[in-house]
């Protein structure tokens, strides 16, 4: 009798997590997916260009849309501001470009755009390859490691270096829960398995600490040396060695530069983001 009641509750609290679930769905399947802006670059030395490119996270033409409620006009006018605003600058092959910026500033909105997940109000976004994106927030799904990092898709015994060097190999065929740092390795792992020559990098080690972001930095040098790569930095010591860094404040380019040149100006937002790191140890 008690284990009947006992189970007759657990059937109903799994059917009230399993209708949250399939409401959430139904919000990601009625979405509306972005009108396709990315061009097809045709220089391969050329990965990413952006040129004057202003984007939202609401669709352009949703201003003009009639609506009785003068408030809900007004709220839509307010969100279909320009989250990016004239963007422009040009990601080389093979190098290395570093993007920092106070909490807010557009950095993740960046790679979105790069993603073609944003709405372009103006100008154009160019890209020439394939990406392997590493986001800031790790997902992974139930499962042994192996499945969460191919993802179905066959092992090649050659590239397993990077496993071996993300720490993850020794786990291989085990089920178990991973502490957020370790999520990250693990996504880690996906990219580097992955034949792609654009990587995008958001924050990817944010919840790692020193000593193991110092190892992976030493992996993306050199599992990613013929690869070209975006990287928002959470630390920004992580940067100092790209080939140019990208500042952005209030969704607007502040300053891009090599990392060197920023450094010597006293009045830029950079020399002052390392100060600050410096001061604080990190």
């Amino acid at each position: 009798m008690v284990s009947g009641l006992i189970g007759f509750t657990y059937s109903i609290y799994n059917v009230a997590v399993a209708a949250v679930s399939i409401e959430r769905l139904q919000k990601i399947l009625c979405l509306k997916n972005a009108e396709p802006y990315l061009i097809q670059g045709e220089d391969p030395d050329l990965v990413v260009v952006m040129k004057n490119a202003t984007l939202s996270w609401v669709r352009p033409d949703k201003e003009t849309e009639s609506m009785a409620d003068k408030e809900i006009s007004t709220f839509s006018q307010l969100e279909v501001k320009p989250t990016l605003k004239n963007i422009s600058f040009t990601l080389l092959k093979g190098n290395l470009l570093g993007v920092c910026g106070n909490v807010g500033s557009g950095k993740t909105s960046l790679i979105s755009a790069i993603l073609e997940q944003m709405y372009l109000q103006d100008g154009s976004v160019v890209a020439n390859g394939t990406f392997a994106y590493v986001a800031q927030q790790a997902w992974i799904f139930h499962g042994t490691i192996q499945e969460n990092i191919l993802m179905s898709e066959p092992f090649e015994q050659h590239r397993s270096h990077g496993l071996r060097r993300s720490y993850l190999l020794q786990f291989w065929k085990m089920e178990r829960t991973f502490p957020v740092g370790e999520r990250q390795l693990l996504c880690m792992a996906r990219a580097l398995l992955r034949n792609s020559k654009i990587i995008l990098l958001d924050e990817a080690t944010a919840a790692i600490d020193a000593e193991t972001d110092a190892l992976i930095q030493n992996t993306i040098k050199e599992a990613f040396q013929d690869c070209t790569v975006l990287t928002i930095a959470h630390r920004i010591n992580t940067i100092l060695n790209s080939d140019r860094v990208l500042v952005m404040d209030q969704g607007q380019m502040a300053e891009l530069d090599r990392p060197d040149v920023l450094q010597q100006r006293p009045d830029s937002i950079f020399s002052s983001l390392v100060e600050a790191a410096n001061a604080s140890g990190s």
